[in-house]
């Protein structure tokens, strides 16, 4: 699909937090990059829709790929949820 939202970054100390809000449209999403330098994270807890989901880590040129086990479809007003640690 195709939409537009926001995506919104935090950190404290090791831990990252990162969120991601649909405004219009949709968004299948299976991986999701974001920047994190030199910190790599152990792991990765996900909800969509508030609702948990399986989800792996890897590391790729200073960013981190936060991996779906299934892909996720967000609807306008659907958000996702990754806590890294």
């Amino acid at each position: 699909g195709t939409g537009w939202g926001e995506m919104t970054q935090t950190s404290k100390g090791r831990m990252r937090n990162v969120g991601l809000r649909i405004e219009y449209g949709s968004l299948q999403l299976r991986t999701l990059a974001v920047g994190t330098g030199s910190i790599r994270a152990k792991n990765v807890k996900v909800k969509v829709d508030g609702r948990s989901v399986a989800a792996s880590l890897t590391f790729e040129e200073g960013r981190t790929l936060i991996h779906l086990r299934e892909p996720a479809q967000l609807e306008q007003g659907g958000t996702l949820t990754a806590s890294l640690q």
